[in-house]
């Protein structure tokens, strides 16, 4: 049977309350799951990487993300060995939250909204390079993870919350949006490149408004951003494709049981 472990930052706990609702399909690939946060998000900001490349394996340079690596995985570091039969759902390089709430967006836009007379338009490839410039140690432990031949899937952070703390402090909700959207899609192409499969939002989580739908909002004091435990079981019922689709032959197997 396939491993999966979903790990990461604190999106991760959604899912794995999702994981606890969660019920497979008869028809559905076997797959022995597990979720565990493994960081609290700026732990992935610092000025030096949280891993390190030794050989044919990767390892945590932070304690407390190997104490949760080991807890999520049984083991002590990132190998083909130690991985054998196993994919990756992380959900790190997506949570651009850190990067909304900075002042800067009360006074700049990206260019497709000079209609809000913003005091100074910029390009998409400036935003594009500060999302790849905040997320640098992550893209950077993706691609080790690739370059040692591991199954990775990218999981997406909820969409954007319309009581997201940068709007109530004044930015603008369609600067909010539109910066989100292009990163998101900056870093969709780059880790796709790299062989990672990246894994949006369920399409049935936003409104029409492009934010995350309010019921399925984390309701809790202080938190601005997080989904709910629907939202968690949402992304499950995703992986769970996702994972048939990676291998078809987990399905033929169910199929053989079933006759």
């Amino acid at each position: 049977m396939r491993r999966l472990l979903i790990g990461g930052d604190s999106h991760t706990v959604a899912i794995g309350r999702g994981l606890q609702k969660f019920k497979p399909e008869p028809n559905d690939i076997p797959l022995a799951v597990s979720a565990y946060k493994l960081f609290e998000f700026p732990k992935t900001q610092g000025r030096e990487p949280f891993f390190a490349r030794d050989g044919e394996r990767i390892v945590w340079t932070v304690d407390t993300m190997a104490a949760n690596w080991a807890a999520l995985s049984g083991e002590p570091d990132l190998s083909v060995e130690t991985l054998k039969d196993t994919t990756l759902a992380l959900c790190m390089g997506f949570t651009t939250t850190n990067l909304l709430r900075k002042p800067d967006w009360k006074r700049y836009a990206s260019w497709r909204l000079r209609r809000l007379k913003p005091r100074q338009l910029i390009s998409d490839g400036l935003i594009v390079q500060m999302g790849f410039d905040f997320f640098q140690h992550t893209l950077g432990f993706f691609e080790a993870g690739r370059a040692l031949g591991l199954e990775m899937i990218a999981v997406e952070a909820p969409p954007v919350r319309s009581d997201e703390l940068a709007i109530a402090k004044g930015a603008r909700a369609e600067v909010i949006l539109d910066v989100d959207r292009i990163v998101r899609l900056a870093m969709r192409a780059r880790l796709e490149a790299m062989g990672v499969v990246v894994l949006a939002p369920p399409a049935d989580a936003v409104a029409e408004t492009g934010f995350l739908k309010d019921d399925l909002r984390k309701i809790h004091r202080n938190d601005w951003h997080h989904g709910n435990q629907d939202y968690g079981l949402l992304v499950m019922r995703q992986l769970y494709d996702v994972m048939a689709r990676l291998h078809p032959q987990g399905l033929r197997l169910v199929a053989n049981d079933a006759a």
